[in-house]
C-alpha cells in the first residue's frame, strides 16, 4: 500500500485519481494514473553497488591533503607587489606555501603536524636572490643563459609556516615552481600521496575546491570579477594558464575535469548560483567534450542555510522571492509558501533548468542531484510536492537524487568521554531507540529515503561525518580523531547511511587539520593509518551493505538479533552470528521497507505506520 501513497503523492497537479474509503491493512487498491505528456528521460534505476566518496577541502595553502606537486599554485602573497599584465611579479614578492600554524591551537599538545620536511625546489624565469622563512635556503644559482633562478630550500620543522619570495630581482619573474621534495623534475599536477588516499574512492564533490559557499567578509572581492552583469561568464573562472590557481572561484574547471580523468572518478560539481545562463552552456558544452567519467551536478550548497559563511542563501532567497514578485513562470508560490519554502523551490527550478541544459548538450552518464536539510522533512517533502504539481512530468524524468548531510557528534570533558559520547549516540542511532512519536524523528535518514522512494529518486548524502566542532576544550576534541575506537565507530557510521537507504556516502572531508573543527578522516594524506580513514577505508574495500550493523564494542558485527540493525528501508539480507555459551548460532532476516499510513498533502510528510514499524527491526 505504501508504493501507492507514495505515487499519489507524486502526481502532477494535472493528474487525476479517485480514492475509495480508508482499507484496511493488507487491502489492495488499484489506480490508474494517465498522462499525455512522454517522459523526458527514463526514471532512474539505483545503483546496484554502494558508493562511497569524499569532499575534498578547500584548495588552499593550509590544506592537508598535498594536491598539487608545485606549491606555488596554491600560494598566497604576504605582501603587495607589482604584477604583469599575465598575472607574473614584475618586483619584490613574497608567498605563504604552506600554512600550519592555527593560533588557536596554542598549548593543545595532542596536535599532529604534516609530514612536509624535506627539500623543496625552486626555479623561476628572472633574477633576484631567493628568501625563506620557515626553512633555509641551502644554495642558489643563476643561469644567464636561460635567465633561470634556481635554489634549494630546505625544511626542517613542520610547526613552522613556510614563506617563499625573491628580493632585488632586475624584472619580472615568470614560470615560478616550488616543487615538494621528490618531484623535481617531474611533470606531474597531482602529488602521488594525494592520488593514493582517493584511491578507495568512487567519487569527489568539488563544493569546497569550486568554493560555493560565500563568505561576506569576501564578497567586496566579488565585483571585480563578476564583470557588469552582476554573475559569472565562463570567461571569468579561473584561467588554466593563470600564474597560480588562488582564484575567487578556486582552480580551474579543468583541473578537476583532469583529476577526475586520471584517476577514474565521478566528479560531483556544484554549479555557483552566481553562474549566468552562458556559463552554463558552456560548462556543459565543455564537460560532454572533455570529461570522461560520471557526472553529478548540484545547483550551489546548501541554499537552505542561514549560518555564518553560507551569504548564499541569502542572495538565492532573493532571487527567489524576485522571481514571484515578477509573476515570472513557474510559480513559485502556488501553493502558498513562506520566503523559505520558495527558496527551495526556486532552488529545485534552477536544478531542473541545469538538468535541460545539460541534456541538450549532450553530456552523457550524468545525474542531478537536489540537497537539502535533512533534519527538515517538511522542507524537502514541500519542495518535490510542489515540483510534481508544477511540472508536466513526474520529478525523476528531470532530477535523479535527493540528498542530506548526517553528521554525529557528542559531549564530554575528556577525549574518552566524548568517544564514549558519540558511540553511545551512534548506538541509539542503530537500535532505533524510538519510545514515542517525537523521537521516532531521530533518525532523519530514513524518513529522507521514504520521501525520495516516493518519487522514484535515489536517497544519498552529500556530506556527513564528525561534527565535534569546539572552540574551548581542542586538546580533548582533537585527541578524539586519534582514538583507535574511532575506527569502528566511523565505520558504523558510514554502514549505517546505507542501512538507511543512502546509494552513496560522501565523507566531509578526506583531509583536513584539526582544530575547531574535525572534518578530516586525516590531518596529513601521508598518514593514511588515522583511526577514522582507516574505517571509511575499510567500508569503501568492501560492499558496506555486507555488514551487519551491531552495539560498537562488541568485537564483531554479527551480534544477536535482539540488539542488532541491518537497516530500515533496505530491503536486504542480514545473517546474524552469535554466541550462546559455546553454541554459535545463525539468523537469515530480511529487514522489512518503512511503510507509511498516510501523506500529508500540505507538506507530503510520510507517517510511518506504528503497527508495523514499532520493534519489528528487533529480530
Amino acid at each position: 500500500m505504501n508504493a501507492l501513497l507514495f505515487l499519489i503523492a507524486a502526481l502532477a497537479a494535472d493528474q487525476t485519481v479517485t480514492i475509495p474509503a480508508p482499507l484496511s491493512i493488507g487491502e489492495k487498491l488499484t489506480i490508474t494514473v494517465q498522462s499525455d505528456v512522454p517522459p523526458e528521460k527514463p526514471p532512474t534505476t539505483p545503483t546496484s553497488k554502494a558508493q562511497i566518496g569524499v569532499n575534498l577541502e578547500s584548495a588552499w595553502e593550509s590544506s592537508r591533503a598535498d594536491y598539487f606537486a608545485d606549491l606555488y599554485k596554491l600560494a598566497q602573497p604576504t605582501s603587495g607587489f607589482g604584477r604583469t599584465a599575465d598575472g607574473w611579479p614584475s618586483g619584490d614578492f613574497g608567498f605563504r606555501v604552506i600554512s600550519n600554524v592555527d593560533a588557536g591551537n596554542a598549548g593543545v599538545t595532542v596536535v599532529h603536524y604534516p609530514k612536509d620536511t624535506g627539500d623543496y625546489t625552486f626555479t623561476a624565469k628572472g633574477r633576484g636572490t631567493v628568501g625563506a622563512s620557515g626553512a633555509q635556503v641551502v644554495s642558489q644559482v643563476y643561469d644567464a643563459a636561460t635567465n633561470t633562478t634556481a635554489a634549494i630550500i630546505r625544511r626542517a620543522d613542520s610547526k613552522l609556516n613556510m614563506d617563499v619570495g625573491m628580493s632585488g630581482i632586475t624584472g619580472p619573474v615568470r614560470d615560478i615552481r616550488i616543487m615538494r621534495p621528490g618531484y623535481a623534475g617531474r611533470n606531474v599536477t597531482f602529488t602521488d600521496e594525494f592520488k593514493l588516499a582517493l584511491a578507495p574512492f568512487s567519487v569527489i564533490r568539488f563544493m569546497d575546491w569550486g568554493v560555493t559557499n560565500i563568505d561576506g567578509s569576501k564578497w567586496p572581492q566579488y565585483p571585480a570579477v563578476l564583470g557588469a552583469n552582476g554573475m559569472l561568464d565562463w570567461a571569468e573562472r579561473a584561467p588554466i594558464g593563470a600564474p597560480n590557481w588562488t582564484h575567487l572561484f578556486g582552480p580551474p574547471i579543468e583541473v578537476m575535469v583532469q583529476l577526475c580523468n586520471e584517476t577514474n572518478k565521478t566528479m560531483w560539481y556544484n554549479v555557483s548560483h552566481l553562474a549566468s545562463p552562458e556559463f552554463r552552456t558552456q560548462l556543459a558544452a565543455y564537460l560532454a567534450a572533455n570529461l570522461k567519467t560520471p557526472l553529478i551536478i548540484e545547483y550551489s550548497n546548501e541554499p537552505w542555510n542561514y549560518a555564518p559563511g553560507f551569504d548564499q542563501y541569502g542572495q538565492i532567497k532573493a532571487a527567489a522571492l524576485a522571481h514571484v514578485a515578477a509573476g515570472k513562470l513557474p510559480k513559485l508560490d502556488n501553493p502558498p509558501g513562506d520566503p523559505h519554502y520558495i527558496t527551495q523551490r526556486y532552488v529545485l527550478m534552477q536544478l531542473i533548468d541545469l538538468s535541460t541544459t545539460f541534456r541538450a548538450a549532450g553530456v552523457k552518464n550524468c545525474r542531478f542531484v537536489f540537497g537539502s536539510q535533512i533534519g527538515q522533512t517538511s522542507l524537502y517533502s514541500d519542495t518535490l510536492n510542489w515540483a510534481a504539481r508544477t511540472y508536466p512530468n513526474p520529478v525523476n524524468t528531470y532530477i535523479d537524487m535527493l540528498a542530506g548531510a548526517p553528521y554525529y557528534g557528542g559531549n564530554g570533558t575528556t577525549t574518552a568521554a566524548i568517544v564514549d559520547a558519540v558511540q553511545a549516540g551512534l548506538n541509539d542511532k542503530t537500535n532505533w531507540k524510538f519510545k514515542n512519536d517525537s523521537e521516532l524523528y531521530m533518525n532523519k535518514e530514513p524518513l529522507m529515503y521514504s520521501v525520495a522512494q516516493a518519487y522514484g529518486l535515489e536517497y544519498v548524502c552529500y556530506e556527513g561525518g564528525l561534527d565535534i566542532s569546539s572552540d574551548t576544550n581542542r586538546q580533548q576534541t582533537i585527541g578524539v580523531n586519534y582514538d583507535p575506537r574511532m575506527k569502528d565507530i566511523t565505520l558504523a557510521h558510514t554502514v549505517n547511511a546505507f542501512a538507511n537507504g543512502a546509494s552513496i556516502w560522501m565523507q566531509f572531508t578526506m583531509t583536513g587539520a584539526y582544530g575547531k573543527h574535525h572534518w578530516g578522516l586525516t590531518d596529513d594524506v601521508k598518514v593514511l593509518t588515522n583511526p577514522r580513514y582507516m574505517g571509511v577505508l575499510e567500508a569503501a574495500n568492501t560492499d558496506p551493505r555486507r555488514y551487519e550493523v551491531g552495539i560498537i564494542g562488541s568485537g564483531y558485527w554479527g551480534v544477536a538479533p535482539t540488539t542488532a540493525l541491518l537497516g530500515p528501508g533496505t530491503g536486504l539480507t542480514g545473517v546474524y552470528k552469535w554466541t550462546e555459551g559455546q553454541t554459535a548460532k545463525t539468523l537469515t532476516r530480511v529487514d522489512k521497507v518503512p511503510q507509511f499510513a498516510y501523506i500529508n498533502y500540505q507538506s507530503a510528510n510520510p507517517v510511518p505506520r506504528k503497527d508495523v514499524n514499532d520493534n519489528s527491526h528487533k529480530g
